[in-house]
């Protein structure tokens, strides 16, 4: 608000007398720089924010500060008020690019921050009374207050409307995500968990909390609601779905890591099966030889108009099972995040000695694919000819993209000139230019794919993964790993070529004032990192991002990924790779990895499950079930590690351990045994006795205050 601004300006020119508070202004300033303290101020998670409406306070008796001494400004505090808002609008100016380009609102603010400014001169040098400033301050306050919320929640002035909702919707959506599907899965008999397939939702981030909101044990939710743990095992499988606030997400469709993880069930879109990759073995339930499908239930602006399928497996693993053999650090640490997954079906991840449990041998049958890489021209202008087809086609090259634009070409080539006479050399060299950039980038990803980059418009090149022998990619799950990844961002110089560079292959001018519009948003608009990266085949569409800095809730650089390409049980042919955000990425090295999915695999989960607890039984805050080995083995849950879960073992406490990096464990003796798991609140006790405390304080406080105030 405006009467804050100019009061915090005031409490810093009086810097001495208002010591405490100017100290506390100063370390908000100083926290908003360093993303230690956000992080610090969230609990110690991700750098966020929130924790700048702690600055209300400060604000406010900044504020209160001024209003008392309306009547005794000086000279110099007017001075010092006037130069800091005309500093306030050349900062303004400046960054944005030494222009107004600002929402017409913000000229409202401007003009009220100006007449308030104004009152103050001219009361101050008129002498007026409380009674005079109360009349011109107040309803410039007021209309202030009117005019910030106006600009918020006004379609018409803010942005944060257009994030909102429409009555009704958020809860509908809420209701009818699953499109009723989840009746069916509250049925069935046991604790398992469940997932949504890729892109089951357009609305990505609308979905978080959905699952465990109606109570089907979805895998995915909110960091504050999850450990790290959780957070440990993503990363340590190297799950390309993880992100600080979403540790888990969908586990990237992944058969073994769904598995694991003890999904049973995958709600998909009744368009997706047969088109895209889903897991191996999760089948759609059928009644009466049919496919089980559930109406969709739209919802306004957030469906998207297909129909709901379950999707069901049998070696989803019970939520706490019976291992006989273990996996050590070491072992598990030298493996990569495929092989891992797949290691943990055959042996506990368990660190420390673990008496009478042998040592698995795990043997990967992972086996890495060949291919040769080549760049798509298609999209590329690096000839003549590609020119005059350009603008023959309305200034682009896909014909499937130039069909809903036929009828209206001159809207995108106004002089329909697809005369390159005039201005033959340039275009001539700019062709050139693609073509050498397309070999050198041939040449770079000779030997394996090493590079992505952009041609001289900064577009991103596609470069096409061609399978030496596809047979070998049948009946497999398929994996694209990345590893040393790095990104270059386009430079200012960068951005202004490729937009010059863009207009000469349009025939289109680049005047002087679109050079200084394009010079000056290059260098206010300054990339942060982010990217996106998708990958494709006929059977599978799949994609990473890379957040950027300005994203702090979310930023983690990304150095190696592995990206799942689904199952399936015909040969993959080629694999396509384009980006954009960015313009060029580099990596150490791209492997295709084929994972088979056979008898064997059926055979070692099958045998997991039925070294499953007996009797399980799930309440809010314990698991109990009977354990029975004929050799001492490793207790693995996927319930993630806290050191509020407490076992029992016969009644007798037992220490617990972590197993596969994230999940409760312990070593259990041979023969029959009845265990329970308890989990209490780390802290809960502690942090009652010291609420208690300060209430008590508060209350002494305050009666010996009121005592002090009567003798007084």
């Amino acid at each position: 608000m405006l009467n804050t601004f100019l009061g915090v300006v005031y409490v810093l020119r009086h810097f001495r007398r208002y010591l405490w508070l100017n100290v506390g202004l100063v370390l908000l300033g100083v926290g908003t720089l360093l993303p230690a303290i956000p992080a610090l101020m969230n609990g110690g998670t991700t750098p966020s924010q929130r924790w700048l409406l702690l600055a209300a306070l400060p604000f406010g008796l900044a504020t209160m500060a001024f209003l008392d001494h309306l009547t005794s400004l000086t000279r110099a505090d007017l001075r010092t008020l006037s130069w800091s808002v005309v500093g306030l609008l050349v900062a303004i100016w400046a960054a944005n690019g030494f222009v107004f380009d600002n929402h017409p609102h913000d000229f409202v603010i401007y003009g009220l921050l100006l007449l308030t400014l104004g009152a103050l001169l001219w009361g101050t040098w008129g002498r007026w009374t409380l009674w005079q400033w109360t009349r011109v301050l107040l309803p410039l306050l007021a209309l202030n207050i009117v005019v910030n919320g106006y600009g918020y929640f006004n379609p018409n002035a803010g942005g944060a409307s257009q994030q909102l909702l429409p009555r009704g919707v958020a809860s509908r959506y809420q209701r009818d995500i699953y499109d009723g599907a989840e009746a069916y899965v509250k049925q069935q008999s046991g604790f398992s968990r469940t997932a949504t397939s890729k892109y089951y939702n357009y609305t990505n981030e609308a979905k978080t909390n959905m699952g465990m909101n109606l109570g089907v044990h979805d895998i995915m939710s909110y960091f504050s609601v999850q450990n790290a743990a959780v957070g440990d095992f993503s990363q340590a499988v190297d799950n390309s779905q993880f992100k600080m606030n979403k540790p888990i997400n969908q586990a990237d469709s992944r058969t073994t890591l769904n598995n694991l993880l003890g999904v049973r069930t995958i709600f998909a879109r009744s368009n997706q099966w047969g088109m895209q990759a889903l897991p191996e073995g999760y089948r759609p339930v059928k009644r009466h030889s049919k496919v089980v499908k559930f109406r969709d239930r739209p919802v306004h602006g957030l469906g998207n108009n297909y129909a709901t399928t379950v999707l069901q497996s049998a070696n989803a693993l019970p939520l706490a099972y019976l291992q006989r053999q273990r996996l050590t650090p070491p072992q598990f640490n030298q493996l990569n995040g495929i092989d891992r997954e797949q290691a943990l079906t055959t042996g506990a991840l368990i660190g420390g000695r673990v008496a009478g449990v042998p040592t698995a041998h795990y043997h990967s049958r992972a086996r890495q694919i060949g291919y040769t890489a080549t760049t798509d021209k298609q999209t590329v202008l690096d000839s003549l000819q590609q020119v005059v087809k350009f603008r023959q086609q309305g200034n682009q090259l896909l014909p499937d993209d130039l069909l809903p634009q036929r009828p209206s070409l001159r809207k995108y080539n106004p002089d329909r000139s697809v005369n390159i006479r005039n201005d033959k050399a340039r275009l001539k060299r700019l062709a050139r230019e693609n073509r050498r950039i397309i070999q050198r980038n041939q040449a770079r990803n000779q030997a394996g794919l090493r590079q992505l980059t952009s041609d001289n418009q900064n577009h991103p090149l596609t470069v096409n993964l061609h399978v030496t022998a596809p047979h070998q990619t049948r009946k497999t799950e398929l994996y694209l790993e990345l590893t040393g990844i790095q990104a270059q961002d386009f430079s200012v110089a960068d951005k202004y070529r490729g937009s010059q560079n863009t207009q000469a292959f349009k025939n289109q001018a680049f005047t002087g004032i679109a050079r200084l519009n394009r010079l000056r948003n290059a260098l206010w608009n300054v990339g942060d990192g982010a990217y996106t990266m998708t990958v494709g085949s006929k059977q599978n569409v799949t994609s990473f991002s890379q957040l950027g800095q300005g994203n702090l809730s979310d930023y983690q650089p990304k150095r190696r990924v592995l990206l799942n390409l689904g199952y399936t049980t015909k040969p993959r042919r080629t694999i396509r790779l384009t980006f954009k955000g960015v313009k060029q990425l580099t990596f150490k090295s791209a492997k295709l990895i084929a994972v088979p999915f056979g008898k064997s695999y059926h055979q070692r989960m099958a045998g997991l499950k039925r070294n499953g607890l007996q009797h399980l039984r799930v309440t809010d805050n314990q698991v109990s079930g009977v354990a029975e080995a004929t050799r001492p083995t490793v207790l693995t849950t996927s319930i993630p590690y806290s050191k509020g879960w407490q076992l029992t073992v016969d009644g007798k406490p037992t220490p617990l351990k972590k197993v596969n990096v994230g999940f409760v464990g312990a070593r259990l003796a041979a023969g029959r045994h009845r265990v329970r798991l308890t989990y209490h609140t780390p802290g809960l006790r502690l942090g009652s006795w010291l609420t208690g405390l300060g209430f008590v304080i508060l209350m002494g406080a305050g009666l010996w205050t009121w005592y002090r105030r009567k003798i007084k």
